[in-house]
């Protein structure tokens, strides 16, 4: 009987060095497995990330430029109106001036116009105006 229990000892011994280096074994190849996991995972994000990158790249390419157009600057046009009519030569200048004359005399004030409409009669030889609403027969310049 000892020697069935020193071979049950060595039996039970050696299982269990047969369990334990079967244990490393399966320890190994889970961490062999784990690890080429995570680096497939990497290598798809890695992918992933280049992928990324040329589409955006792409997307910046196939995007038109965005356009800055100069704006257009409007400058004040110098005009200068004449009247020629029977050998006299009226420019505007010179009726706005009488206009503004006579309105100040007229309504009693030196107030700048801010409105003007001229009505030029060189049959009559006359310029008729409103100024700032106010005008009629009364409202007129010699030309």
């Amino acid at each position: 009987m000892a020697a069935k229990k020193a071979t049950a000892k060595k039996t039970a011994s050696a299982t269990e060095t047969a369990v334990k280096a079967a244990e490393k074994e399966a320890v190994k190849a889970a961490e062999k497995e784990a690890v080429k996991a995570v680096e497939e995972t990497v290598e798809a994000a890695e992918k992933d990330a280049v992928k990324a990158e040329e589409t955006a790249k792409k997307a910046a390419e196939k995007a038109p430029a965005k356009k800055t157009t100069a704006k257009k600057v409007e400058k004040d046009m110098t005009t200068t109106l004449t009247i020629e009519y029977n050998g006299k030569d009226v420019t505007e200048a010179e009726i706005i001036e009488k206009v503004k004359a006579d309105f100040a005399e007229k309504s009693g004030s030196d107030k700048e116009i801010e409105s003007l409409q001229l009505y030029v009669q060189p049959s009559e030889n006359k310029v008729y105006y409103v100024a700032d609403g106010v005008g009629g027969e009364e409202y007129s310049v010699e030309l």
